[in-house]
């Protein structure tokens, strides 16, 4: 766990912390680059709208949630502080996702393409370095351009790569692999309109 705090710290010193430092509202925001934040914590306006929402006397009765918990926040510190402990946030599932390639189960990674926090160059070098069957094929498999099959045009609307495995010999049971970036959206694609283009998958 040492190392993993260690690397965690490098990385939040290094880049996480010049963004949050400067967050808040109308202050930097690293889920979407070109837009400063609306609101202090999460950025985004619609977060305290759910928290507000969550809370609401109807809505926390019908909810029920145990005793010990005596309200919903958007950000807990709390939460985040026990996943930094465990060095949750520096364990790679590099390895589940190679399991479920295996076993016939289909994984797409996608992001937008203003996104600092999951940015696209970090997330298609991890795609590439996933240690699996169809590596070697989706490492010299070339990005390109792509039309969402729900937007009704023809302009392209990010940049993608995908490839299907044979799970195994004998078999006529397939992997699909998929890369996919989405033109002019941040971390909450649905935010900026854009997840019904993911229809494409």
């Amino acid at each position: 766990p040492a190392i993993c705090h260690a690397a965690q710290s490098v990385c939040y010193d290094g880049v996480v912390g010049w963004y949050d430092n400067e967050a808040g509202a109308d202050g930097r925001n690293r889920f979407d680059i070109t837009a400063p934040c609306e609101i202090d914590e999460m950025c985004y306006i619609e977060a305290a709208l759910i928290e507000r929402y969550l809370n609401s006397p109807s809505v926390w009765e019908a909810l029920s949630p145990p005793q010990q918990v005596t309200e919903y926040k958007f950000v807990a510190t709390s939460v985040i502080d026990a996943f930094a402990q465990s060095a949750d946030g520096m364990v790679s599932s590099s390895k589940q996702i190679a399991f479920l390639l295996a076993n016939n189960v289909d994984f797409l990674a996608y992001q937008g393409n203003l996104d600092l926090a999951c940015n696209t160059a970090g997330n298609l070098r991890w795609a590439n370095s996933l240690s699996w069957k169809g590596q070697t094929e989706f490492t010299a498999k070339p990005l390109l351009p792509w039309v969402s099959i729900n937007s009704g045009s023809q302009e392209p609307v990010g940049i993608a790569k995908e490839i299907q495995v044979s799970v195994g010999e004998g078999t006529d049971e397939t992997s699909r692999f998929a890369f996919v970036t989405v033109d002019n959206a941040g971390h909450l694609c649905w935010y900026y309109g854009s997840c019904p283009k993911i229809g494409r998958m």
